[in-house]
């Protein structure tokens, strides 16, 4: 940056590198160095953080219902979780069944599951077997 006899401030641009994949926000700094050796620079404001923030966000995951509910003779409980606001990248979620009154092994199997989903895919379901406790 040159600054003329009468110039105070001058404009600095940076490009930007868009691209379509997720990733954490960024960053980089940009500093004053005195290659003329005739002007003065501020000790306290001699470098400043460039922050890129991401613009390809993978979205926030969520289920479709907050309560499923399946008759005890059905085979499965079918359900859905859905990918919101973003759906950039490919991304997965482990589900883990969590004993209440049900318990895993007597009236459901509850291995974990892994649900994927492609890049762009809003939408991925899941299966629970059930157990019959009154055959």
């Amino acid at each position: 940056i040159v600054f003329g006899p009468q110039a105070t401030e001058q404009k600095v641009s940076v490009s930007i590198v868009d691209d379509d994949q997720y990733e954490p926000d960024e960053e980089f700094y940009l500093d004053l160095i005195d290659a003329s050796e005739k002007s003065k620079i501020s000790t306290c404001a001699k470098t400043c953080t460039i922050e890129i923030i991401d613009d390809d966000t993978p979205g926030a995951l969520s289920f479709e219902y907050a309560t499923y509910t399946a008759v005890e003779s059905q085979q499965y409980l079918t359900g859905s979780v859905l990918r919101k606001n973003g759906a950039d990248g490919k991304i997965s979620v482990e589900l883990i069944c969590v004993d209440e009154t049900a318990v895993s092994g007597t009236n459901y199997v509850g291995d974990p599951l892994v649900l994927e989903f492609a890049h762009h895919s809003t939408e991925a379901t899941f299966s629970i077997p059930l157990i019959d406790t009154n055959q």
